[in-house]
């Protein structure tokens, strides 16, 4: 069962876009992103979908994706802590219905942990906003932190986090943020 907070972001993101965009290409590629989203969402809460967890991955992954480029699209001048706080408010969102939906090891553990991952995922969005990356390689770097925090999350909840699973997992993270480095441009 999916609850429906996150269709809540989804439509939050979705007028999100629509407004910080300025260009007709641009909007037309947000709201043909929000439909493949939508439909995504309505086809994991009815069971059309055979392996949902997979499918669930996906949009949750795309569906923060598009929260930390609405982020870092959007004018920090005016408005940081709100823009701050809403996607921190996203982030909890989706990481507590990830947890709650799959990791049925530990229920009582689901709130503390999506607490904890949201504040180190909110100080990342932080941090990031303040490095010259640029909007693509921020959000990259913020969905590869997401991601990792919550694959090591859901192995520790299995009993499967083992040493060689991080350092496995240590190696593919530091290459892909070599690559994410590598390619901005550090200018300010």
């Amino acid at each position: 069962r999916i609850h429906p907070a996150s269709m809540f972001v989804l439509l939050g993101v979705s007028l999100g876009m629509m407004r910080a965009l300025d260009s007709l290409w641009f909007i037309a590629g947000a709201a043909w992103l929000s439909a493949v989203l939508f439909y995504l969402s309505f086809g994991i809460r009815q069971l059309v979908f055979v392996h949902r967890i997979g499918w669930y991955a996906i949009r949750n992954i795309a569906l923060l994706y598009a929260a930390y480029l609405l982020f870092f699209i959007s004018d920090k001048s005016t408005g940081f802590w709100w823009q701050f706080l809403l996607v921190c408010v996203a982030v909890f969102t989706l990481v507590y219905e990830w947890l709650l939906l799959f990791e049925n090891s530990f229920p009582r553990r689901h709130l503390i942990t999506a607490l904890a991952l949201t504040l180190m995922i909110g100080e990342l969005v932080w941090a990031t906003a303040l490095l010259p990356l640029g909007l693509i390689n921020s959000s990259s770097l913020l969905i590869l932190c997401t991601y990792f925090l919550v694959y090591f999350a859901h192995h520790h909840f299995h009993g499967t986090l083992r040493k060689a699973l991080v350092w496995g997992n240590a190696f593919i993270f530091v290459i892909a943020l070599a690559v994410i480095f590598g390619s901005a441009s550090w200018t300010l």
